[in-house]
């Protein structure tokens, strides 16, 4: 009888559900406040992604590679490979 709220829960807040992981042993890297903590940082990483994917520039291309202008300054990035930039920025 417990275990259906508990699961529920485990779905809906990405916090127990991290928490759960860690005292499985499946975050064995990690503090359990790094392990909770872990679902906010991924969602500031990918809004930041979006935010310099949405702001990037392509200054020019040479030998497969494309010149890109970011906020954070200009980085050059294989041609067919944007996503590595966003990435690693973000």
């Amino acid at each position: 009888m417990i275990a259906i709220p508990l699961l529920t829960a485990a779905v809906v807040f990405p916090a127990i559900r991290l928490a759960a992981l860690k005292i499985i042993g499946r975050a064995q890297q990690c503090s359990l406040r790094q392990a909770v903590d872990s679902f906010g940082v991924m969602k500031d990483r990918q809004t930041r992604s979006r935010d310099i994917r949405a702001m990037a520039r392509l200054i020019r291309s040479e030998d497969g590679f494309d010149l890109m202008s970011t906020r954070d300054g200009h980085y050059w990035v294989p041609k067919r490979n944007h996503e590595t930039l966003f990435g690693k920025a973000g």
